[in-house]
C-alpha cells in the first residue's frame, strides 16, 4: 500500500533559506519526498509531497518515522 501527505512550507524568517528534509525512524527507507535540499526566498510558499511505500512483505503492525524540516539561513 501507499500513504500520502502534503506538507505546506512557508518561509517567513530569512531572505534566502536552504531547506532540507530528513527522515528518521524504522521506516525511513519506505519514504519518498517529492523535493529536497532547495532554496526558498522570504515570503515563498512550497508544497512537498511525502509518500510511504509499504512493502508487500511488511508484517502487520505499527511503524513510525519522523520527518524533520530544516531551514538554514544562507548569505
Amino acid at each position: 500500500g501507499v500513504g500520502n501527505r502534503d506538507i505546506f512550507l512557508f518561509n517567513d524568517d530569512c531572505n534566502k533559506c536552504r531547506v532540507n528534509l530528513k527522515g528518521e525512524g524504522e521506516i525511513v527507507n519506505w519514504l519518498s519526498i517529492s523535493d529536497n535540499d532547495f532554496i526558498m526566498l522570504k515570503g515563498e510558499n512550497k508544497t512537498i509531497n511525502v509518500k510511504v511505500y509499504i512493502p508487500s512483505d511488511a508484517e502487520y503492525g505499527n511503524y513510525t518515522a519522523k520527518l524533520k524540516i530544516y531551514f538554514w539561513k544562507t548569505f
